[in-house]
């Protein structure tokens, strides 16, 4: 290991261990895997928090300036990024250095609570328990999660378990030690910038749907040519869709641009057909690869 290069030789260790559960595709080349795992996030998600975590440790910046809620700006211009969603799976069995990590990324102590008047607290708390409720059994011996078909695409399981952890991956409040309220778990820490915002019931869902559209189509992406090809290997079946009818619709209307003095108004039915066209040719190589 090269002295002053500890967190890329950490980075590239990770990203190569990791690389066979994440890219089952052996004939990808070196450039198309550093694309998919792009970030320390990427690893996280797959499986490899603490080797994730570990990576954090030899970055530049302090590892609370590295995480954060929802998703990673993927074309930014440091690969030292990590949600706290794709972490909690395995720290949350270690419940001190959890929220050690939560407290710091956030600035705030874990006794803090901004929740605001006693009586909202005690509506959210009742809110999260009858929301929790409903994706288990009557005897809460078994999830909607766990009787989904085995055959249900990765892509899918992971929108509805987004869906039912909420905005930090809250997994189930049945877990809580006895005596321990939600009041004083990590989902404090779901805070906008300003400190006062009122975290309810409609705050909650609001973040969870943000989160869930974040996972169809990341909006990010829509500037870099490698938007069609991240969409498809994260399995965004969706957003590659919505891809491919936004590089049509924008080359329908630069041609409506060059074509409106010759030809007038163009006729909308014909556009609508060029829209739903079959794949060209270059459309299907991109697919395929």
């Amino acid at each position: 290991m090269i002295k002053g290069h500890e967190y890329d030789a950490s980075f590239c260790n990770a990203r190569t261990i990791m690389s066979p559960n994440l890219v089952p595709d052996s004939n990808l080349n070196v450039p198309e895997i550093d694309e998919i795992i792009h970030t320390v996030d990427d690893i996280a998600e797959g499986g490899g928090e603490m080797a994730a975590l570990a990576t954090l440790m030899y970055g530049t910046d302090p590892i609370q300036n590295c995480l954060s809620i929802g998703s990673v700006k993927r074309h930014g211009s440091s690969s030292a990024q990590c949600t706290l969603e794709n972490l909690r799976p395995t720290l949350q069995q270690f419940p001190t250095l959890w929220r050690t990590l939560v407290a710091a990324s956030f600035g705030h102590d874990t006794t803090s609570n901004f929740l605001g008047p006693k009586g909202n607290k005690n509506a959210l708390a009742n809110y999260l328990n009858w929301r929790d409720n409903i994706f288990f059994s009557t005897a809460r011996d078994t999830s909607l999660l766990q009787m989904l078909p085995c055959w249900f695409p990765k892509a899918v399981r992971r929108l509805i378990q987004l869906y039912i952890q909420g905005p930090i991956g809250w997994q189930s409040v049945s877990g809580l030690p006895a005596g321990e309220t939600l009041l004083y778990r990590d989902f404090d820490f779901i805070m906008h910038n300003d400190e006062h915002t009122e975290i309810n019931a409609v705050f909650w869902e609001e973040t969870t749907q943000k989160h869930v559209q974040e996972e169809l189509y990341d909006s990010s992406l829509e500037e870099t040519k490698l938007g069609l090809e991240h969409h498809l290997h994260r399995g965004r079946a969706l957003a590659a869709f919505n891809h491919i009818l936004g590089v049509r619709a924008q080359k329908l209307k630069l041609e409506g641009q060059s074509g409106a003095s010759s030809h007038g108004q163009r006729n909308v039915h014909s556009d609508v057909q060029a829209l739903l066209a079959p794949l060209t040719e270059s459309e299907e190589v991109v697919l395929s690869s």
